[in-house]
């Protein structure tokens, strides 16, 4: 699974949790969710740049 990031230590795509969770815990508010794939969240994050999430 991929998981986007639009607020953390980081924001993007990221395979796999273990490469997320560094990411966003500890983040207070932090916003990210699993996707089937890379182009899915890819559109997510543009749509939240273009929004200014």
């Amino acid at each position: 699974p991929f998981y986007y990031v639009t607020r953390g230590r980081y924001i993007g795509i990221f395979s796999g949790w273990d490469a997320t969770g560094p990411k966003v815990l500890g983040v207070s508010r932090a916003i990210y969710h699993r996707v089937d794939s890379i182009e899915q969240g890819i559109n997510i994050v543009k749509g939240a740049i273009d929004r200014g999430d």
